[in-house]
């Protein structure tokens, strides 16, 4: 019975921090739409990786590979691609080291292959053999710096949902410690919220409105209300701290809250071994 109440106060809690994460990444997305965070990031990335030359930057989103894959801001003006294919990258950025255009004064394969390598043997195959070594080469330099990039670019979103969760739990008084408590304590509560865990879906909108909608829907203890208000100084050093936890769980992104509640509801579902019923006793043998 100890262990059902656990499982319940665990799925009340990650169902919070669920709609919390999704309205954290929707709020999120919105900001990187509007000030093309994204699109920002990368194009500072590929600077980086031309030591800083602006000129190569500008030929690779005007190559013509690259330019079709920018995208439109939220006020409809136009942005540097958000995202480049390894491959077309490779593409556009051999053909600016080897001068290869498309105009009428292209430069003969085997003579651009030459600028780079003397030693090549001016011969067709081996120049098309040549390039296309270069072009992998270029790729798996490019795929290992956005590697990287994806890395430093995921721990700073993680801050920025941190903020953002830290925020919206102020806003919406979302104190994971409160939470706890109530759910421990009322366990009419818990269950009611429990049976409506497997109605979230990660991939519905979470906006403010849509956010109020789904804890009034679920009835979870957040928002502010005289039973859930600081009465003193140390109330309010546990409300900052039950906000600081909400912030956290918000970092982790509502993929992650999803799998986790999928777990803890397939756990919920199984019959506990005192529920299973017990095997009839096989009579003695007559004889």
């Amino acid at each position: 019975m100890q262990l059902d109440a656990i499982l319940e106060v665990a799925i009340g809690l990650v169902m919070t921090w669920l709609i919390i994460s999704m309205a954290t990444s929707q709020i999120q997305e919105f900001f990187a739409d509007l000030f093309g965070t994204r699109s920002a990031f990368l194009k500072r990335q590929i600077r980086e990786m031309f030591g800083g030359d602006d000129s190569k930057v500008e030929e690779i989103y005007s190559h013509a590979l690259i330019r079709p894959l920018g995208t439109t801001s939220f006020f409809g003006l136009k942005r540097k691609p958000a995202k480049i294919p390894g491959d077309l990258f490779a593409k556009a950025a051999v053909d600016i080291f080897l001068n290869i255009t498309e105009t009428n004064e292209k430069k003969p394969l085997v003579q651009a292959i030459k600028t780079l390598s003397p030693n090549v043997v001016p011969d067709a195959m081996e120049a098309v053999g040549k390039l296309e070594e270069y072009r992998k080469n270029v790729e798996d330099w490019f795929e290992a710096t956005m590697s990287q990039a994806s890395d430093l670019y995921r721990r700073n979103i993680a801050l920025t949902a941190f903020l953002i969760g830290v925020v919206l739990a102020y806003f919406f008084n979302v104190d994971s410690i409160y939470i706890t408590n109530k759910l421990w304590t009322q366990p009419t509560l818990r269950q009611a919220i429990v049976a409506q865990a497997g109605n979230l879906d990660p991939n519905d909108e979470a906006g403010l409105n849509n956010t109020i909608a789904k804890i009034n829907d679920l009835s979870l203890p957040v928002g502010w209300n005289e039973e859930s208000s600081p009465k003193d100084q140390q109330d309010w050093y546990i409300k900052y701290l039950g906000w600081f936890v909400t912030g956290l769980a918000a970092a982790q992104g509502s993929p992650f809250w999803f799998d986790i509640l999928r777990r803890l509801v397939g756990l919920k579902s199984q019959p506990s071994p005192s529920s299973q019923p017990s095997q009839p006793s096989q009579p003695p043998a007559v004889g």
